[in-house]
C-alpha cells in the first residue's frame, strides 16, 4: 500500500507485514491528495499546490525513487487517475477534470458550475 501525507513532502510503502519506508520524498511541502500508478510503475502524484509529480520506481530496495515535475497544473488538485493508457486525469476542488497525456500536456477533460469533490477518481 502507498499512502500520500498531508502537508508533508513523503510518499511511504507499507508492507503486508506492517513495515513503513519511504518511497519518495517530494521537492516542497504540500498535500498529496490522490496517487496512482502508470503502466510503466511510475507513481502519480497530484499535490494541492497544483503540482503534478511523477515518481518513478526505486532502482533498489531501501532507495527512494527518482521524483520529477510531470506537470505544473496550478488547479489545486485532489484526486489522480490514470488509465491504460497513460493518460492522467486530474480533479480539482471547484472546476472540474482535467487530462494530461503521456508526455504532460494538459487539456480541460470536463468542468461544471459546482465544485468537484473527487479524491478517489477512478
Amino acid at each position: 500500500m502507498y499512502v500520500s501525507s498531508e502537508g508533508g513532502s513523503g510518499i511511504r510503502r507499507i508492507t503486508p507485514s506492517g513495515t513503513v519506508t519511504t518511497y519518495a520524498n517530494l521537492a516542497i511541502q504540500t498535500t498529496q491528495e490522490g496517487i496512482d500508478f502508470d503502466s510503466k510503475g511510475n507513481l502519480l502524484v497530484a499535490a494541492l499546490a497544483g503540482d503534478l509529480f511523477k515518481v518513478a520506481p526505486p532502482a533498489a530496495e531501501g532507495e527512494l525513487g527518482a521524483v520529477t515535475l510531470f506537470a505544473d497544473t496550478s488547479i489545486s488538485a485532489v484526486g489522480v487517475a490514470v488509465d491504460a493508457d497513460d493518460n492522467v486525469f486530474v480533479s480539482n476542488n471547484s472546476s472540474g477534470f482535467f487530462r494530461f497525456d503521456a508526455a504532460g500536456v494538459g487539456t480541460t477533460f470536463w468542468s461544471g458550475t459546482y465544485q468537484v469533490q473527487a479524491p478517489g477518481i477512478r
